[in-house]
């Protein structure tokens, strides 16, 4: 098996496993459906609590690397602006 068949192989399996995922939520939400549990209580107790809890540390974290990426960015333009000045551009 080539290395790119071996690829091809690892992501077929990783999307399996997410679809598997999805499944499983799905017929996990239909039987509790089933069982009269109250869905909506879950939705907004449970599930929604930890979803925004995980976008805000993704923000969080964006934030933090746009940060790093625009002081980058500024100390290269000023090692720039410095060499140009040393070599009297």
């Amino acid at each position: 098996m080539t290395k790119d068949q071996n690829f091809k192989t690892k992501i077929g399996k990783s999307e399996a496993g997410f679809l598997k995922l999805i499944v499983l939520i799905v017929v996990a939400l239909i039987v509790l459906n089933f069982l009269e549990f109250n869905i909506e209580a879950l939705w907004s107790n449970m599930i929604l609590p930890v979803v925004s809890t995980i976008w805000d540390i993704c923000v969080w974290f964006a934030n933090v690397l746009y940060s790093l990426l625009k002081v980058a960015f500024s100390s290269i333009g000023l090692v720039v602006d410095i060499v140009n000045k040393i070599i009297g551009r």
